[in-house]
């Protein structure tokens, strides 16, 4: 029996050794290998940790160091890009009283980067934000330009 066992782990090494690989078959090839597979897409969230840890589809969200979402719905969320219903308030709105009554919105995520294996969201867009005074808007764009915060590089 050993012998057996010895023998067939042999002919396991040879045909290794030579290269024998399984014909690709048509599905293949929209596979990333594992040395290309990603994980994600994340978003880094500040929620209650000031180091940010990787979230996905998060209902609350401290997205930057100026502006925070809550109660998230999300309706869409992959490599492309992601889409949620939700509020947003920020340090830019406070005087406004968004602290208290945040403003709905719906949201959009997208330009994911890479980050050491792992997608990221970069920016967000707000595409409906009906409730919110135009002097508002004004602030949380010059606060974060709809930029995210995503984690350093080590």
């Amino acid at each position: 029996m050993r012998r057996v066992c010895g023998v067939a782990v042999f002919l396991f090494l040879a045909v290794t050794a030579c290269g024998a690989t399984e014909e690709p078959t048509e599905d293949d090839g929209d596979q990333a290998t594992p040395e290309e597979a990603v994980e994600g897409p994340y978003v880094l969230n500040r929620y209650q940790d000031e180091q940010g840890f990787a979230d996905e589809r998060p209902e609350n969200y401290v997205a930057t160091e100026f502006t925070n979402f809550s109660d998230l719905e999300w309706k869409e969320w992959s490599e492309d890009g992601a889409r949620a219903e939700g509020e947003i308030s920020g340090t830019w709105c406070i005087d406004m009283g968004c602290d208290e009554d945040p403003y709905d919105v719906e949201i959009e995520l997208g330009d994911p980067v890479n980050i050491q294996g792992a997608l990221y969201f970069s920016s967000y867009t707000l595409t409906e934000h009906d409730d919110m005074p135009e002097e508002a808007h004004q602030a949380m764009e010059e606060a974060d330009d709809g930029n995210l915060q995503t984690p350093t590089p080590e």
